[in-house]
């Protein structure tokens, strides 16, 4: 298994897709920093919870605001917020990234046929499953925390230490969306593993986080359910726990994202051990 992680990792660096990765977070944290707000992708179900701390006049002015430097001189001067908190809430951009690191770590092996080499030399389809989602989780995590320091430290440069919490607080909240993210992590892997083509799996994926959200509201509207149900969704999740935290609902989320992950490895790997390669 180390070995199957090790070439998979000098993979990785050998080519381009990690280091496009590594660069829009940059790119995307120094936009977030200027712009006082987070790069945000699709529909966004976090409660509008971020008022800035501006009262009724500055508020009305921040809605009629024509330029970005006048936005900005807004939210600076007269808004009591942080920033980094914000970013963390509605950071579903880390979802696309993850889609990425499974094509390069997994997906690639099916469309390039490199798979039948790896399987036919002494690797177990257990070893092989377990050491691709094993790469992938670490890898994941490192983009999670990577993006959320950048992205802290540019706030830090250049808006100030006003709009900013502190690096312990940012680790902390990071921290407490992992379920999340390995829940996510290990369903892409699954869809990888069931589709066996990239396109397939890009085609599935990507607006995989909308359909969801689409689901999550028309069986609440459709069954009479309680709109709570949504906190649970993946973007919902993400803004609840850095806004509005409890223990009950961090309970709650870990035994169901952990169950995702769990019911997602087992199928995942069920199904590669039986189909044929």
């Amino acid at each position: 298994m180390i070995n199957i992680i090790k070439s998979d990792l000098f993979r990785l660096f050998k080519g381009k897709g990690i280091y496009i990765i590594i660069t829009l977070i940059i790119g995307f944290s120094i936009i977030n920093a200027y712009s006082i707000s987070p790069i945000h992708i699709g529909l966004n179900m976090t409660e509008n919870k971020f008022s800035y701390g501006l009262d009724e006049e500055w508020s009305e002015k921040l809605y009629d605001s024509r330029s970005l430097a006048e936005t900005r001189e807004i939210l600076l001067n007269h808004g009591d917020f942080k920033a980094d908190i914000v970013s963390l809430a509605q950071n579903n951009v880390i979802y696309y990234f993850m889609i990425a690191i499974v094509v390069i770590i997994l997906s690639t092996d099916f469309s390039c046929n490199t798979i039948k080499n790896s399987i036919s030399t002494n690797i177990s389809r257990k070893k092989y499953y377990f050491s691709k989602l094993l790469l992938s989780l670490g890898i994941g995590t490192i983009l999670l925390f990577s993006y959320s320091y950048i992205s802290y430290f540019m706030y830090l440069l250049i808006d100030g230490d006003k709009v900013v919490t502190s690096f312990l607080n940012i680790t902390l909240l990071v921290a407490r969306q992992l379920p999340l993210l390995y829940g996510i992590i290990s369903l892409l892997v699954t869809i990888s593993l069931l589709t066996r083509k990239t396109a397939v799996f890009n085609t599935i994926t990507i607006p995989l986080l909308m359909i969801m959200q689409v689901i999550f509201i028309g069986c609440i509207n459709l069954f009479d359910l309680p709109t709570k149900l949504c906190d649970f969704e993946f973007e919902a999740a993400l803004g609840k726990l850095c806004i509005n935290y409890s223990n009950t609902y961090m309970l709650q989320l870990t035994v169901i994202w952990t169950c995702i992950m769990a019911i997602s490895c087992l199928i995942g790997y069920k199904f590669f051990e039986k189909k044929d390669i």
